[in-house]
């Protein structure tokens, strides 16, 4: 990886789709195509948004709330 390489985070839920599909995954597939440099998703232990009530892993059987974290690397010039 080069020394001039880029990171962003995209913070979604998991329990958002595309076209029937967890959202992360989706997302994950389609930079692989697009031959970035690496993705991981992160799963929250605990986290809220917005106006949204708190949630934890110990409420997982409330619909999968919880926050993710899609990580994803290239380099600045791709």
């Amino acid at each position: 990886m080069p020394a001039d390489a880029v990171k962003v985070s995209v913070y979604i839920s998991e329990a958002d789709q595309w076209q029937h599909q967890p959202l992360h995954l989706e997302i994950l597939r389609m930079l692989h195509s697009q031959g970035l440099a690496g993705g991981t998703v992160l799963r929250a232990v605990a986290g809220f948004t917005g106006q949204g009530d708190m949630q934890s892993t110990s409420l997982v059987d409330v619909g999968g709330k919880l926050p993710l974290v899609v990580d994803f690397i290239d380099s600045a010039d791709a």
